[in-house]
């Protein structure tokens, strides 16, 4: 469980209001902060976590696992740099994607409304 990908566990510059060198636990966040995460399933290897990102929100996401993330409403995109547009973008075109293991992403709420999305993970017991 320990090898779990931790999201938020290492921000840095984002639009989040966290002070540098802080962690920001996303699965205590309310329900009006401006990224939180709702573990569904973890069972067997797996697990299954959904994503609520604000508007205009950046979060930062390295993956310990393969993972994979489906759009299930709004719109998100993945950017290798903060302020840089991404060439992956979730929406109602395009509602899948998986992404390996090692990769330090962020990802920016692109629409107007909040935007959520689920996170399925595989790892070694």
């Amino acid at each position: 469980m320990s090898n779990r990908t931790q999201f938020g566990s290492a921000i840095e510059p984002s639009t989040l209001t966290v002070p540098q060198n802080k962690t920001f636990n996303v699965y205590l966040a309310p329900p009006d902060a401006p990224v939180r995460a709702v573990e569904i399933y973890s069972f067997g290897g797996y697990c299954v976590t959904w994503i609520y990102l604000l508007p205009n929100v950046v979060f930062p996401l390295q993956t310990r696992n393969p993972i994979t993330i489906m759009q299930l409403k709004g719109s998100v995109e993945f950017r290798n740099d903060p302020v840089l547009r991404g060439e992956i973008i979730l929406n109602s075109k395009m509602r899948l994607v998986e992404l390996k293991a090692g990769l330090f992403l962020h990802i920016a709420n692109t629409g107007t409304d909040v935007a959520q999305f689920q996170v399925t993970e595989s790892y070694d017991l």
